[in-house]
């Protein structure tokens, strides 16, 4: 009987769905809004409730504040699924956000809560945006929504976990939605290394996507991540994630969690593999040889780097004859090799 009762609160809430998924910016009669506010305060299941609000969100958006926050908090994520066929779901997305910020005291714990349940539970209302409003929450207010997480009840690492299990069901763009939201803790991890290394495989992005997602890091979970690192830039078959771990190394090095001559020693030996003349196709930018990148790479471990990891000056790749001796040593290095052979 209670299958029967969930089954037909589903049927009703994708009725009201279907009813008012066209309507989010048309004003409905009186009577309608009604049903649908007698609907939203008295059913009984929570999907029929939440449905309710799709119904309403045209008149809650015009005056929010006439409404309860949790309530107000509903109607706006749903606009923002997937399954609504928006062509302005960004804008729905910060909307949503916004209104979690501006009641994070009450609204930001139980977002996280509501999101944690869709890690485990895909239901109606989808998952990919809770990824999307939680990544422009993190992006505004990144240490309250950390502070948050890490005092729920599940705990940072837990709702870490669920994080990386649930970006395998997503699509590719949500996988890097997911990932920017991963790396706002700022750790390497190996769940956080699997995800960043699929990223790599199966986009091809602009160089600064992927910058951005490196220099965030500030921690190592432990040797393992680092161990993992070296594995991968020295067994994968692809040059892309060999390139990236080589990235995180380097950054790791910056933060003092890596030695200086264990990368440089990797990175020497991998330049003088025959298999490193290989082009390495890393965006619709950047085009190059492997060994080439390499050399950039232990360059940049070499040089003097500001706070930030950034960079003072672009290295001029093509001119080894620069007046910085470390560039020159290095270039000049391989480069009599090369005409020696």
């Amino acid at each position: 009987m209670n299958n029967e009762e969930e089954h037909s609160d589903e049927l009703i809430a994708a009725c009201i769905w279907s009813l008012y998924i066209q309507q989010k910016d048309q004003m409905f009669t009186e009577e309608e809004f009604k049903r649908l506010d007698y609907l939203q305060k008295y059913a009984n299941s929570s999907c029929l409730r939440q449905a309710v609000l799709v119904g309403m969100f045209s008149r809650i958006d015009i005056q929010p504040d006439n409404y309860g926050v949790i309530d107000v908090y509903h109607s706006y994520m749903s606009s923002t699924a997937k399954i609504m066929g928006s062509e302005d779901e960004m804008n729905y997305c910060e909307r949503a956000s916004n209104w979690i910020i501006r009641h994070a005291s009450v609204l930001l714990p139980y977002f996280i809560h509501d999101m944690y349940e869709n890690f485990a539970n895909v239901w109606c209302f989808g998952v990919a945006d809770y990824i999307k409003v939680a990544t422009n929450i993190c992006a505004k207010i990144t240490n309250e929504f950390r502070r948050a997480v890490h005092q729920t009840s599940m705990g940072e690492k837990v709702f870490r976990t669920g994080l990386y299990e649930m970006n395998k069901k997503l699509d590719t763009s949500s996988q890097y939605d997911c990932l920017t939201l991963y790396a706002c803790f700022e750790e390497v991890s190996p769940h956080y290394i699997a995800m960043l290394m699929e990223h790599v495989l199966n986009t091809l992005e602009k160089d600064l996507h992927l910058t951005n997602l490196v220099t965030t890091l500030r921690f190592v979970s432990d040797r393992r991540s680092i161990e993992l690192l070296f594995n991968i830039f020295q067994l994968s078959l692809s040059l892309r994630q060999r390139h990236t771990a080589a990235e995180v190394l380097l950054r790791l090095t910056l933060l003092d969690h890596v030695s200086i001559t264990e990368v440089q020693r990797i990175l020497t030996a991998a330049i003088e593999d025959p298999r490193s003349q290989h082009h390495l196709f890393i965006s619709h930018y950047s085009r190059s040889t492997f060994d080439y990148k390499l050399k950039t790479l232990l360059v940049r471990l070499l040089v003097k780097q500001d706070s930030r990891g950034e960079y003072e000056k672009e290295i001029d790749m093509l001119n080894i004859t620069t007046s910085d001796r470390t560039q020159a040593a290095v270039f000049g290095k391989f480069n009599s090799e090369n005409n020696s052979s």
